[in-house]
């Protein structure tokens, strides 16, 4: 009777930390809008509160990084023109986030 006692400690236990050692989902990618205004587009939106917010012109490869306030927004502007691809995740640490990708669109009227 001991013994099942011991055995049934020892699976809980066991469970109980695979549990704990089980992978943690990635940082979801940022909420995001983009205007172009002059020759610069606006990326306006919402990450986790006091993080990083990366972003890449893939057709530039020019890049900026800005931090998020104690609710989340942010404000970034990276030289752009209409139909250049932007890249933007959060940074986590030394971890990237999930990707977001966006489009210049054309400038308002």
């Amino acid at each position: 009777m001991l013994s099942l006692c011991r055995l049934t400690l020892t699976a809980a236990i066991c469970w109980q930390l695979a549990g704990c050692a089980a992978p943690t989902l990635p940082t979801p990618p940022p909420t995001a809008e983009v205007a172009l205004i002059g020759d610069e587009a606006v990326v306006t939106g919402l990450a986790d509160p006091n993080s990083l917010v990366a972003c890449v012109n893939e057709d530039t490869d020019r890049g900026v990084i800005e931090a998020t306030d104690d609710m989340g927004a942010f404000v970034i502007r990276i030289g752009a023109q209409e139909g250049d691809r932007l890249t933007l995740w959060q940074l986590e640490g030394t971890a990237p986030g999930q990707i977001l990708d966006l489009i210049v669109p054309a400038p308002a009227p």
